[in-house]
C-alpha cells in the first residue's frame, strides 16, 4: 500500500509530524546555542542540563505507554500536546522577557516531558491503524513528514538567529498550538476497548526479556551513532571548524532533504533484507562518516558526509519502532511502546553528556571525540548476529488493524 492510502489518521499524524518538526525539533540547535552564547554556559554544562531534561522522559515514556492502554490513545495524546503548548508559551515569554536560566531550563523540560508522553502513544495509534505489510508505510510517512519540517523549520531557525532568537520560540508556540487542534479534530481513539484484556497485572513497564534485551541493544548503539544529532555537533562545527551558526542549521536541513529524497528506497530494502542487517548497515555508515568529521573542515566535505549518514539514518531510526509494533500484543501495544521509547530516552539522555565530556577530555584535539565515537559504533556491531537470531523466534501473529474508533 502506497502511504497515500493510508488510514486518514495516519496521514494527519504524518501532517501533525511536519509541523512538530518544523517548530520544535530546531530548538534543540538553537537551546543549545542559546546556552553557550546568551547564558554563558560551559560545554559541560550544556551537556548535564540536556541530560537532566532528557532524563525525565525515562519515566514520561513509560506513563505514556501505561495509560494510553488504560484511558485510551486519544486522551493522552490531548493530555500531552496540551502540556506542550503551555510549556511553549512559558518558553518564549521567559526568552522575551529575558528571565532567568533556570526558568528556562524547566520550561524546556517540562515541554520535553510533554513530547516524551506523546511519542509512544502516537506511535501505538500508527501500529493500531495498520497491518503488518504496511507498518514499514506507516512509519516511513511519521518519518518522512517529520523531516521535511524538520528542514524547512531549521532553515528558518537559522534566520532567527540571526535577527532574534526569541522569533523562533514564538514560531513553537503556534506549531504547539495547531498540533493540539489537528490531534482534537482529526484524530480519533484508535484503541479497542472491546478487546478482551491479558490476565496478567498491568504495570508501568514491560517484564518481557526479549523487548529489554532488544531494545537495550538498539539503545546503547543510538547512543553512538546518533551523537551528530546531539548537542556535540554544532559546537564542535562552530567551535573547532569555526563555521558560523547557520552552516550549522544548514547542514542539518541538507540531511533531511536526503531523509525525505531517499527514504522510499531505504524502506524497499530494509523489507528486503530485514530489519537488523539495515541497523547493521546504517551504523556502519555513522561510524565510517564519523572518522571524517574528525579528519577534515571543509564544508564541501562536510556535507558531503552529512548526505551519506542520512542514508544510513534512512536506516537506522526506524527499526525501533518496527520491531516493537512486530513483537508487541495488541492490548499491550503502549506498555511495549513506552518500554522501548524509555530505553531509548535513557540513550537520548546520556546522548549529550557524554558528546560533550569528550568535547571537554580532547580540549586541544577535539576531533579525538569523533574517532572513539567511531570505534564504539563498529564495537556495538559485534553483537548483532544474536540479535538478529533472537529476534525471529519472538514474532507476535500478525493482526489487522483497528477498526473501531470512537470519538
Amino acid at each position: 500500500m502506497g502511504m497515500l492510502q493510508l488510514h486518514r489518521s495516519i496521514r494527519v499524524i504524518g501532517a501533525i509530524r511536519f509541523i512538530g518538526g518544523f517548530a520544535r525539533f530546531p530548538l534543540m540547535t538553537l537551546v543549545t546555542l542559546y546556552y553557550y552564547y546568551i547564558f554563558d554556559l560551559s560545554y559541560l554544562e550544556i551537556g548535564i542540563v540536556f541530560t537532566l531534561q532528557a532524563a525525565f522522559s525515562v519515566p514520561a515514556n513509560l506513563y505514556g505507554g501505561y495509560f494510553a492502554d488504560r484511558i485510551g490513545r486519544r486522551r493522552m495524546i490531548l493530555l500531552s500536546s496540551t502540556l506542550v503548548f503551555l510549556a511553549s508559551l512559558a518558553l518564549f515569554f521567559i526568552s522575551y522577557l529575558n528571565l532567568s536560566v533556570i526558568l528556562f531550563i524547566t520550561a524546556y523540560i517540562a515541554m520535553g516531558i510533554g513530547s516524551s508522553v506523546q511519542r509512544p502513544v502516537v506511535n501505538s495509534a500508527i501500529t493500531d491503524l495498520s497491518s503488518e505489510s504496511d507498518r514499514v508505510a506507516a512509519f516511513s510517512l511519521s518519518r518522512i513528514t517529520s523531516n521535511a519540517g524538520i528542514g524547512v523549520g531549521l532553515i528558518v531557525a537559522g534566520f532567527s538567529w540571526g535577527i532574534d532568537p526569541v522569533i523562533f520560540f514564538l514560531v513553537n508556540v503556534a506549531g504547539a498550538a495547531l498540533e493540539t487542534l489537528l490531534f482534537l479534530f482529526f484524530v480519533p481513539e484508535s484503541f479497542n476497548f472491546r478487546e478482551k484484556p491479558r490476565k496478567e497485572k498491568r504495570v508501568i513497564y514491560s517484564r518481557d526479556r526479549f523487548l529489554l534485551m532488544i531494545s537495550s541493544y538498539l539503545a546503547i548503539s543510538i547512543l553512538f551513532s546518533q551523537q551528530w544529532l546531539s548537542s556535540i555537533f554544532p559546537l564542535y562545527i562552530t567551535g573547532h571548524d569555526g563555521l558560523p551558526v547557520f552552516d550549522a542549521t544548514l547542514m542539518y536541513s541538507f540531511n533531511t532533504a536526503v531523509i525525505v529524497v531517499f527514504q522510499p528506497a531505504a524502506n524497499r530494502f530494509l523489507e528486503r533484507i530485514g530489519e537488523i542487517p539495515a541497523f547493521v548497515i546504517g551504523t556502519a555508515i555513522f561510524a565510517s562518516g564519523y572518522i571524517f568529521f574528525g579528519l577534515t573542515s571543509s564544508l564541501i566535505v562536510l556535507f558531503a558526509v552529512v548526505f551519506v549518514i542520512s542514508i544510513g539514518e534512512d536506516l537506522v531510526l526506524m527499526i525501533p519502532q518496527i520491531i516493537v509494533s512486530r513483537i508487541a500484543p495488541m492490548d499491550r501495544r503502549g506498555e511495549y511502546f513506552g518500554t522501548n521509547s524509555a530505553l531509548l530516552s535513557i540513550s537520548f539522555s546520556l546522548s549529550p553528556i557524554v558528546g560533550t565530556s569528550l568535547l571537554y577530555i580532547f580540549t586541544t584535539n577535539q576531533q579525538w571525540a569523533w574517532y572513539v565515537i567511531s570505534i564504539v559504533c563498529f564495537i556495538t556491531l559485534l553483537f548483532s548476529p544474536y540479535v538478529a537470531r533472537k529476534l525471529k523466534g519472538n514474532l507476535v501473529p500478525a493482526e489487522n488493524p483497528a477498526v473501531v474508533e470512537t470519538s
